[in-house]
């Protein structure tokens, strides 16, 4: 049907389409008592039911190809639906008949958004709001397009623009609380109170929440509300994988293995979720369920590299060096400059006999990366092994003093990971001058430097805290929650 309806929607008049938008009567009943399909089909996406509702629009384009109300209707059902390739198509054509409609742009910005090409969604939505510049929803794919192109403050003020216009806009107050996440500004849940205020039982707002509160290291407020969600709804495996990722972040093996569990009930789960449920279930010494997980993302997706290093290494742990051998050789030809596959595939090989193709993949491994030290203890031991004596005791030598500066830097690491979470700890706490301390103990960290200037913002040390992220930009000048950051605080310098 489609091709047929481009072709009409390509020869109706601009004035045509906009006419031929009847409005909705109470009912569901158009001018002459005639069922309005317009209203069945935005009651249908209202309740969810999108593929209804694709099929009432479809109907209408069918019998009123001039009908640019359903126009638009269909191409944000096919958004929703996620076929962004007609959407792409429909809205493409239906700007190309009607270039000073500001309606079908807008939808395409947000189709353009979620294909990732940012810059295309900014080109369409910065026209429609140049068309419409009163449309608050206009206003709210030019905020959303901006934020995709990392221009924060903008988004903002676009975001800003929607809600003078609709105060209580939805679609700007989940817009702006977005941009506020992502640039880990504390306005952001409230923001986000606002919007669940309106619409409690919005499923992208309350996940949105959530993600926030993990992103802000609220982990326990963050996993309890997601657990609330996840029982209040009907069964949602895309849930339960996100959900579980955020466990895995968080070092929660044994509940994220549960979670991936869910997932993957009663659907097929693609490689990736399958790999990281390996991961779980191997962090918690289920081997033999975690080789069954690897297998089946390898089986899902053949050419996964990591999850046959990783099924390789657990086949070598238990003693199967042959079957080991096998994943690792083809990790291997898959990626042949990775010099851990390389160090495994010797391993496996070793395990199995083969001394001399072992040999080989170490030498290998090494000219790819000739600091890795267990390389050099893998290739000493098995020179050590053949009588090679003296080659074996200076790669053993190579391996002390390449571990013992792994070591050092891991310890380095370690530290500073326990130092700025109990700043930030301390921060939450309002224990502000020992929040302080922690962080000055890294003063070239952009994380640092972060965590210091918030603490000395609300000491009221503003021209202290600005210099912070100043320093903090000059190390990551593209760092939006950093330049946000220090646009407050010289807002906040300038009030005082």
């Amino acid at each position: 049907m489609f091709p047929i309806l481009f072709s009409l929607l390509l020869f109706a008049p601009a004035q045509d389409l906009a006419r031929n938008s009847t409005a909705a009567r109470p009912g569901g009943q158009s001018e002459g008592g005639r069922p309005d399909l317009h209203a069945r089909a935005e009651q249908a996406r209202a309740r969810g039911d999108l593929v209804a509702a694709r099929k009432i629009y479809e109907r209408v384009l069918a019998a009123t190809p001039r009908d640019g109300r359903a126009a638009v209707g269909l191409g944000e059902t096919l958004l929703e639906l996620e076929d962004f390739a007609a959407a792409e198509e429909l809205l493409a054509r239906v700007i190309r008949a009607l270039p000073e409609r500001p309606e079908p742009r807008r939808v395409l910005a947000l189709v353009y958004l979620r294909l990732g090409r940012e810059k295309e969604a900014l080109a369409e939505a910065a026209k429609a709001v140049e068309l419409d510049p009163k449309s608050p929803e206009g206003h709210v794919s030019y905020g959303a397009a901006l934020n995709a192109v990392g221009r924060s403050a903008e988004a903002i003020r676009a975001f800003q623009k929607a809600l003078a216009i609709r105060p209580r806009s939805l679609p700007a107050l989940h817009g702006l609380a977005r941009v506020y996440a992502a640039l880990e500004d504390p306005r952001a849940e409230a923001t986000f109170e606002q919007v669940l205020a309106i619409a409690p039982k919005n499923l992208s707002v309350r996940f949105d929440l959530i993600e926030y509160l993990w992103q802000v290291r609220r982990f326990e407020e963050g996993n309890a509300a997601m657990e609330r969600l996840l029982r209040e709804i009907p069964p949602n495996p895309k849930l339960h994988g996100h959900y579980a990722r955020a466990l895995m972040e968080q070092n929660r093996f044994v509940l994220a293995a549960r979670e991936f569990e869910q997932a993957c009930r009663g659907k097929a789960c693609d490689s990736e979720l399958l790999e990281l449920w390996g991961s779980a279930l191997l962090e918690n010494g289920r081997f033999e369920e975690a080789a069954s997980r690897y297998r089946d993302a390898i089986s899902t997706s053949p050419d996964r590299i990591s999850a046959r290093h990783t099924l390789g290494r657990l086949l070598l742990l238990k003693g199967d060096a042959s079957a080991a051998v096998d994943e690792l050789r083809r990790a291997s030809e898959l990626q042949p400059d990775s010099a851990p596959v390389l160090l495994d595939l010797g391993r496996a090989l070793e395990a199995s006999g083969s001394l001399v193709e072992a040999e080989s993949a170490y030498r290998k491994a090494l000219q790819l990366e000739p600091a890795l030290s267990r390389t050099h203890y893998a290739l000493g031991t098995l020179l050590a092994r053949t009588q090679r004596r003296e080659e074996a005791r200076e790669h053993i030598a190579l391996y002390q003093d390449y571990f013992q500066k792994e070591q050092e830097h891991r310890l380095r690491q370690s530290s500073r990971r326990a130092e700025l979470n109990l700043g930030w700890t301390q921060l939450k706490r309002n224990r502000l001058e020992e929040s302080l301390a922690q962080f000055r103990r890294h003063p070239d960290d952009v994380e640092a430097l972060r965590g210091a200037a918030a603490a000395l913002s609300r000491l009221g040390r503003h021209a202290e805290a600005a210099k912070a992220l100043e320093h903090a930009l000059v190390l990551s000048p593209d760092d939006n929650r950093v330049r946000h950051e220090l646009d407050r605080e010289y807002a906040r310098r300038r009030a005082k």
